[in-house]
């Protein structure tokens, strides 16, 4: 999703503990999937760095979110992400966590997506943008070099975005 918000498809904001809960769940996940913890905790550490270094305004100071926490009514331990968003004049949240964002609780002009819904909408909305996007990864990948199509598909086979993954495969055979 990243390589989209590089070509403008939209603004990625997050906080210091977006970025603690993302290496916490993403060193868990690849654990999993079969490597060490150490191998994935410097690879969580590498990626959360390029996006901090690749996207230096988006980042929110607490000072700017944490006052906002006590008025979000989600569920608790999720109030900060709510905080975060509206602080940034975010129009949506993306997580896998939906039942902690009941539509009740969302502020006004906040939508919650799935990670595989919101690059749908992206792609709905900014077809050319997300093509272009897609193009400029697949170009910077090595190992292994990927066409378009065949990045499209890895997505499509992947765990976060297979429905997106798809539906840019069918746009690009198009």
């Amino acid at each position: 999703m990243l390589w989209c918000a590089d070509a403008a498809a939209f603004r990625p904001v997050w906080q210091s503990e977006i970025e603690v809960e993302t290496h916490r769940n993403g060193v868990r996940l690849r654990v999993k999937q079969g490597d060490d913890a150490k191998g994935a905790t410097a690879a969580l550490d590498r990626t959360l760095a390029l996006m901090n270094a690749a996207f230096p305004d988006a980042r929110l100071d607490s000072q700017l979110w944490v006052p906002l926490v006590p008025a979000m009514t989600n569920h608790l331990k999720d109030r900060h992400i709510l905080a975060a968003a509206v602080r940034a004049g975010a129009s949506h949240v993306v997580t896998f966590n939906m039942k902690d964002f009941p539509v009740c609780s969302r502020p006004a002009g906040v939508t919650v997506l799935r990670p595989d819904v919101f690059p749908m909408y992206l792609l709905a909305t900014n077809k050319a943008g997300i093509v272009e996007a897609v193009v400029k990864m697949a170009a910077q990948r090595s190992r292994p070099a990927q066409t378009p199509t065949e990045l499209a598909e890895w997505i499509a086979n992947g765990i976060c975005a297979p429905r997106f993954g798809k539906a840019l495969a069918t746009v690009l055979a198009s």
